[in-house]
């Protein structure tokens, strides 16, 4: 009787530990950019945890830069814990590595956000703009805000 019982845990046991191992945890945050309408310049994809994003502190945050060739470009992020974060993008048009915005406008160069959140005088709010990423690959779609 009590070697069913083992016989049945084991397994269950094997699958929690797999589960939230950190390499099990950790996969791919996928994201794919659209709205493209400039081929120049760089891409600039930034993921950041909320107290990043908030509060400019710790390390929760990964950067990514990639030259624009087409009018959809896929970014991964590879070992992306489980967790809350947002997505900003922008298209560096000019070169400068740095998001430009006007003082009456916003942003004079394409910007795009997770879950589209607008960029009305600076980027979107935490509640606008946040993503869950779960265990295993997330795929997000960012389109790019054109001013």
């Amino acid at each position: 009787m009590y070697r069913i019982k083992f016989n049945l845990l084991a397994p269950i046991v094997t699958f929690i530990f797999v589960v939230f191992s950190s390499d099990a945890t950790a996969k791919n945050l996928i994201v794919d950019i659209k709205n493209i309408k400039s081929l120049n310049g760089n891409l600039f994809v930034e993921v950041m945890d909320k107290d990043f994003y908030e509060n400019d502190k710790g390390e929760g945050t990964r950067l990514m830069r990639k030259p624009v060739t087409e009018q959809n470009h896929r970014i991964v992020f590879e070992n992306v814990e489980y967790g809350e974060y947002v997505v900003l993008v922008f298209q560096d048009l000019n070169n400068n590595a740095e998001p430009d915005f006007s003082f009456f406008s916003g942003p004079v160069e394409p910007v795009g956000a997770s879950n589209n959140g607008e960029f009305n005088f600076g980027p979107p709010s935490w509640q606008d703009a946040m993503i869950r990423k779960g265990i295993g690959d997330k795929t997000i779609e960012i389109q790019l805000f054109q001013p």
